[in-house]
């Protein structure tokens, strides 16, 4: 079976589990293709793809902007319905994420079969800066999601690294996955399946999610470089994955384009703080990326 599987990781959380799904499918004899929406753009042909796989972090309670584009923009199946499969990386609770992607999908003949998310460490600064002095309350916060795991979502809100995959989440995948196989060769795609069964999640996150539009979210997302602050390291011009930052010469400051996607790279890796945005000062809830402990869990076992 050929399968696409379309990416796009902002710190790489998703990009691991996406890794590791290619690894277990191609493991299992099948032909997985990886395309990263941002770095490679609409130059790809699905027209061959049995399957077709959506990966994507939850941005404000539904897909990233960069994904919801680029699905609306991709050409609409010919012939029969297709497949579809969706996995996701959330801080806490994905909202409407998965129903959002779904009705996308349809619009281009594609039919969504399941869902399947995780829990990784909120990495929006704007998520993540204003609750920065309630850092020292997360071991009550974790202790509390422990004993009530209903609850772990609403406190993921207000401590944003409480997310965190554990040992069962990628056994947790390969099921996924092989249930997923199974179906895309026997389901019947003109009854596809209700996506508001992928997940049952809390009922006001995912009205959140509708609430929130497109041009929102990129308004929400958007940088700004402080000259005063920048040393011209260049940086933000190196980790920026859709060239959106730039400058002509090393030691100018570099400006800020059209294309963000919204990945909050720059944010997160400028060592001067001198990126800043909606509802995050400088250097106000930076994230690093996972983890070495959460990449060794979702690194794929050698194969000989």
């Amino acid at each position: 079976m050929k399968t696409v599987i379309l990416l796009h990781s902002t710190t790489g959380n998703t990009k691991l589990v996406t890794r590791y799904a290619a690894s277990w499918l191609s493991a299992q004899g099948h032909e997985c293709t990886v395309h990263d929406i941002v770095k490679r753009g609409h130059d790809i042909d699905l027209s061959g793809a049995d399957l077709l796989g959506v990966a994507c972090p939850t941005m404000y309670f539904r897909p990233t902007h960069a994904m919801e584009k680029f699905i609306v923009n991709m050409p609409a199946t010919t012939g029969r319905p297709r497949p579809a499969f969706l996995l996701g990386t959330a801080g806490g609770d994905p909202g409407s994420h998965f129903v959002i992607l779904s009705d996308l999908l349809a619009l281009k003949g594609y039919v969504a079969l399941d869902a399947c998310w995780f829990a990784f460490p909120d990495n929006w600064p704007p998520h993540r800066a204003p609750v920065e002095p309630l850092t020292l309350l997360e071991p009550l916060a974790a202790l509390a999601g422990r004993r009530f795991q209903k609850a772990a979502p609403l406190l993921a809100l207000a401590w944003p690294d409480l997310g965190v995959p554990g040992p069962d989440d990628p056994p947790r995948l390969r099921r996924f996955l092989e249930r997923i196989v199974q179906r895309a060769g026997t389901a019947d795609l003109a009854c596809p399946p209700d996506p508001q069964a992928f997940h049952k999640g809390i009922k006001a996150l995912a009205l959140a999610g509708r609430m929130i539009t497109r041009s929102e979210m990129e308004k929400y997302t958007a940088i700004r470089i402080d000259r005063r602050r920048c040393s011209t390291c260049g940086t933000c011009v190196k980790v920026c994955p859709s060239g959106t930052i730039t400058r002509a010469a090393d030691d100018e400051v570099p400006s800020v384009g059209v294309g963000c996607t919204g990945c909050w790279a720059c944010f997160n890796r400028c060592p001067e703080a001198a990126i800043s945005g909606w509802r995050s000062p400088h250097g106000r809830g930076q994230y690093r990326g996972p983890a070495a402990n959460v990449r060794a869990l979702f690194t794929p076992p050698k194969t000989s």
